[in-house]
């Protein structure tokens, strides 16, 4: 019975190990190696439904083992050198992060990890677009006093960058920071006059404050800067209209309820 049991292990192992030699192994050299054991697995198993002794030649038996031995070793192997070498990297890119770092947590939604990152402050962060992600990452977990702040960071180093402007006031403008907001668009419009997404969105921000006029006037030139036919020229052209209707009836303010991108 007990050896009846080793033979059981013998046979399941190989089996195991060859089966892991050829799914980590792109190499077919190495895989080739591994054939010679597949014949003396075949001759186990036909000893065992034989239901004689598995591997009673000495020979047989040393083979067997020798191709478990060393099979077994090079999987822990090759196991652990792909563990420490993954390791080796989070580690080395935790102490050097660069903006590949950043991009790569950014599509994990890895908030956590970014600010962790950033909070360590073992590398000063000079590119925009990876301060942005430091300010989404604090937006997401609820900082958003931290993330306005890193926002301001980003627009430091890149002054003349009207998305990244344009995101800071959408920012702002979600934060309930009104007058703030406004005072971006405006600063936007001083660097290009040519966007028509910040004065779509001013516009709707300036009839919220109430300032139907700056709202009719920027709304028109969004869809003069629209291409013609798209569904953001035609979401200003109703906006448009329905203010100069309630301009004309003098129903005061209309009221604003609309996702804008």
């Amino acid at each position: 019975m007990f050896n009846t049991f080793i033979q059981i292990l013998v046979v399941l192992a190989t089996a195991l190990s060859y089966a892991a030699l050829v799914a980590l192994t792109p190499s077919r050299l190495v895989q080739a190696l591994g054939l010679p054991m597949v014949g003396l697995l075949g001759l186990a198993v036909v000893e065992f439904a034989k239901n004689k002794t598995m591997c009673v030649h000495l020979p047989l038996r040393l083979a067997l083992l020798f191709f478990l031995i060393f099979l077994s070793t090079w999987f822990c192997t090759f196991l652990v050198a792909r563990i420490d070498k993954q390791t080796l990297r989070f580690a080395a890119e935790e102490s050097h992060p660069d903006r590949r770092t950043y991009e790569r947590l950014r599509q994990q939604q890895s908030w956590m990890a970014i600010v962790k990152i950033f909070n360590d402050g073992r590398w000063q962060i000079a590119d925009p677009g990876t301060l942005e992600t430091v300010a989404i990452a604090y937006g997401k977990l609820g900082d958003q006093e931290r993330s306005e702040k890193i926002y301001q960071q980003a627009i430091m180093t890149a002054a003349s960058d009207v998305q990244l402007r344009y995101r800071y006031a959408r920012l702002l403008e979600k934060n309930g920071k009104l007058i703030v907001a406004a005072g971006q668009y405006e600063r936007i419009f001083n660097i290009n006059d040519f966007e028509p997404d910040p004065h779509f969105a001013y516009g709707v921000l300036a009839v919220k404050m109430g300032n139907r006029v700056e709202a009719i006037q920027h709304l028109r030139k969004a869809i003069e800067l629209y291409p013609d036919g798209s569904p953001w020229q035609g979401e200003a052209k109703k906006l448009l209209d329905r203010l100069l209707r309630e301009e004309v009836k003098g129903n005061g303010a209309p009221h604003l309820n609309r996702t804008r991108r």
